[in-house]
């Protein structure tokens, strides 16, 4: 047992470390892409995109690729593996239990697809106002030279307050639904 251990230990690290440089050479290529598209632009792009914005959507996008790629893949690829190897215990030990639990199948992925709809919406509200948000800071503490000596500073005050308003609901809305896969339609029968 101490051997199996050891060795479930090792390739968990081993995996670890795989899947931290594979993530970490796949983001570097993206972050040289895109600062290269970003050198190809007009000058019109930037007029009308701020640059707080945009340095938020690109951190907050890579962030995210980094997190899919180093950890939700790894945990992708070991709940498929647990999944076919409960399956065929399942069908192995009693076929007719196994087939009754399996017919739930179709209204998970329902469900699933439900949620998931929801979700994309709210989190892609999520990104746009947080690149909002983060593009009137940006300006704001770029601009405080400007902005304080000639006594502005209720404005940019009133923009980010009705931003952070914004992002606060859209998080809400789009983390509601997410959670909502927490409480899978098994998880109710179990519940109730």
């Amino acid at each position: 047992m101490l051997g199996v251990f050891l060795v479930g230990n090792l390739v968990d690290v081993a995996s670890g470390w795989l899947m931290a440089t594979v993530s970490q050479k796949a983001l570097k290529g993206v972050r040289r892409d895109l600062f290269d598209h970003l050198q190809t632009l007009s000058l019109g792009f930037f007029d009308t995109h701020p640059a707080g914005e945009l340095m938020s959507r690109l951190t907050n996008d890579i962030d995210a690729i980094n997190t899919a790629v180093s950890q939700n893949l790894v945990a992708l690829l070991a709940s498929v593996l647990s999944m076919v190897g409960i399956l065929v215990a399942m069908f192995i030990l009693n076929f007719w239990l196994a087939l009754a639990s399996v017919i739930v199948v179709p209204l998970m992925f329902w469900f699933a697809d439900f949620v998931a709809r929801y979700t994309r919406k709210g989190f892609r509200d999520l990104q746009k106002n947080l690149g909002l948000l983060n593009g009137v800071m940006e300006e704001a503490i770029s601009g405080q030279r400007v902005v304080k000596p000639s006594g502005r500073m209720s404005q940019p005050s009133k923009i980010f307050a009705s931003n952070n308003q914004e992002v606060y609901r859209s998080a809400v809305y789009a983390n509601s639904y997410a959670l909502l896969l927490m409480l899978s339609p098994t998880s109710w029968a179990t519940c109730s």
